[in-house]
Formats: C-alpha cells, structure tokens, sequence
C-alpha cells in the first residue's frame, strides 16, 4: 500500500491506501484501478467522503525535492536574489488574481442585475404579444367607425413589441458576452492558484536556506 500526506490547518496528516485485487482506495470498496486514479478523483471530489474531517480536495502536489534543492544552496547572494525573483513573481501574480477575483465579482452582480432585467422584458413582449393578438380579434368585429382608432392602436402596439424585441436580444447578446467573461476569468484564477502557492513555497523553503546560511555564518 501508499501512504498520503495531506496538509490541512497547518499540519501533516497520514492517510493509508490500501490496494486488494488490484484496486486502490482508502477504504472498502475499493474503486481505483491506481493511485494516480484516486489522487485525480479527489482533486475534485473532496476527502470527507472518506473521513468527515477531511473536507479538503487534492489540490496542489507537493514537492519535495524542489524545496530541498532551493534551500541547500551555499550561495548566499544567489539565494537572495532567487528570493527576489520569486517574491516578485509571487507580488505580480498576487495582484493579478485579486484584480481578476474584483473584476469576476463585479461581472456575476451585472450578470444578475441582467437576468432580472430580461425577466422583465420577456413578460413585457409576452404581455404586448397578448394586446396584439385580441386587437387582432376585436378588429374583425368592429364597427366601420371604429376601425380606425383599432387600426392605430394596433401599430402602436406593434411597434412598441418589436422595439421590445429589439431590447430583448441586444441585452441577451451582452448577457451572453458577461457569462463568458465571467468563465474566461474563473479558468484564469483557477490556473493562477496553484501558481501562487507553489512560489510560496519556494519562498518559504529559500527563507529557510537565507537563515540557515546566516546562522552558519556566525
């Protein structure tokens, strides 16, 4: 069997996979043809299926080796101006994400502020749709007199429903374009996340190389 490491609050938990007939899981049944399997069904699937104080998903991969690395050079300068490197990426795709995190936020209101307003539009044309077709009844039972002011009655409505119409479909035309702004930046955060995290780490694993150079020094 394999033994997972997850991270969650600040500390490591162990987390046994067993392997029987072939097939992994965490516990019976076990529905895996491999551990890759697993790992990418909890990337989406969260692990409070399987331990109720798990509710976290398989996010963002660990790498060990990477850390190692970063932090055992004996190069002080090179170190700090590796950790200048990656603070700057890190300040930058920071920014970038809140940027994008304000934007998607001020998208979803007008998208919702949009779809109570096409709410309203469709029942305006339903409700003209109605005036016109009993306009259109009513007409063939009028009296010669009267004619006339059905017939005027009968383009203003006309008008007013095509113009309806008109201001239906350009606001579901931009309704559309906002979804897909709206879609386009969650992909984008949702790639900027592990990005951010993994030059975290790197931060945190060259801060642990500057002092242990520094203390080695003295």
């Amino acid at each position: 069997g394999y033994t997972l490491t997850v991270r969650k609050g600040g500390t490591n938990k162990l987390v046994k996979i067993f392997c029987c007939d072939g097939r992994y899981g965490f516990c019976d049944p076990y529905e895996f043809r491999s551990v890759v399997e697993l790992v990418k069904h909890y990337h989406v699937e969260s692990l409070a299926h399987y331990n109720t104080s798990l509710d976290i998903k398989l996010l963002y991969p660990l790498s060990k080796r990477e850390e190692e690395q970063l932090a055992r050079s004996d190069d002080l300068t090179s170190l700090i101006e590796k950790f200048k490197e990656i603070q700057k990426d890190f300040t930058l795709k920071s920014r970038t994400l809140t940027e994008h995190s304000k934007h998607y936020n001020a998208v979803c209101s007008e998208i919702k502020h949009m779809k109570v307003a096409l709410d309203a539009f469709a029942k305006g044309v339903e409700l003209f749709q109605n005036q016109v077709q009993l306009h259109e009844k009513y007409g063939k039972e009028a009296q010669p007199h009267e004619e006339r002011i059905l017939e005027d009655n009968h383009k203003l409505l006309t008008e007013r429903l095509m113009a309806l119409k008109n201001y239906k479909e350009s606001l579901e035309a931009t309704w559309s374009a906002q979804v897909s702004q709206c879609r386009l930046l969650e992909r984008e955060m949702t790639s900027l996340k592990p990005h951010i995290f993994n030059l975290y780490k790197q931060q945190s694993a060259i801060q642990r190389g500057i002092s242990a150079n520094r203390f080695s020094a003295i």
